[in-house]
């Protein structure tokens, strides 16, 4: 099997050396090819080389990651971020479907992040999900938008635009509010705590709603979310004493 060419460029030597040395020994579909030590020499690297996967920390000594991105015209390569950054810039980064690894790394991390740069290689969209992120960082909550990655698409779709969403399995659909469905290959959980802060209720376990898009309360059959839309959403027993108090918040609003 030829792995992905894959670069890392960390400007911390021991963790350079770590995560090359990780890739070599756990890694069998990366084929580490070269490594970079700051912006200047990983666009060198990126020229010399034509990767199909990057490992890019945030912080490097000569620029950020963003410096380096902004001089790669047309991008064609997976990137994995690198970052000890916090909560709320991890929330952007999954926001934009971007790849990323906390430091310490983790081997099983790893091997998940080359697992689906992997899977995804000739799909290549990175610019639409880099240039997410940064319109992400610039604009208002009410603007935020969210990349969903599906099998065969990437779509960007407005935060507020999402009716609601339902979990089955590890899938989560997403019913727009223009009627359109879309399905992506990751949790429930993981789209409650990105979207916690855009007025996004967790009902019951398979299912998250827009309280934006919510039209009433109905108490019967054990109590319902009727949607603007006129679907019909449950909520479970534990999460109904909860859910009067954001009604009641949302109220007062």
């Amino acid at each position: 099997m030829e792995g992905l060419k894959t670069l890392v460029i960390e400007d911390e030597k021991h963790v350079r050396e770590l995560l090359v040395t990780s890739l070599q020994n756990y890694c069998p579909k990366a084929r580490v090819v070269g490594q970079a030590d700051g912006v200047k020499a990983g666009l060198r690297a990126i020229a010399d080389w034509a990767p199909d996967l990057v490992f890019l920390d945030i912080q490097l000594g000569d620029g950020t990651a963003f410096d380096l991105l902004k001089q790669v015209e047309h991008p064609s390569f997976a990137i994995v971020f690198v970052t000890a950054y916090g909560q709320f810039a991890l929330q952007a980064f999954r926001a934009a479907a971007l790849d990323y690894l906390l430091k310490p790394i983790h081997i099983e991390a790893l091997q998940e992040s080359v697992d689906r740069a992997w899977e995804q290689r000739g799909m290549r969209q990175v610019n639409v999900q880099l240039r997410q992120f940064m319109e992400n960082a610039q604009s208002r909550p009410d603007e935020k938008k969210l990349v969903l990655k599906t099998l065969d698409a990437m779509h960007v779709v407005r935060v507020r635009d999402v009716l609601r969403c339902e979990a089955e399995h590890n899938y989560t659909t997403f019913f727009l509010r223009n009627g359109k469905r879309i399905v992506v290959s990751r949790t429930l959980r993981e789209f409650e705590e990105l979207l916690e802060n855009h007025r996004f209720f967790r009902s019951h376990q398979s299912h998250l709603v827009n309280m934006d898009c919510v039209q009433c309360f109905e108490k019967r059959e054990g109590g319902c979310l009727r949607m603007e839309d006129g679907s019909s959403v449950p909520v479970s027993k534990r999460k109904r004493e909860e859910l009067m108090e954001v009604l009641d918040r949302i109220d007062k609003d």
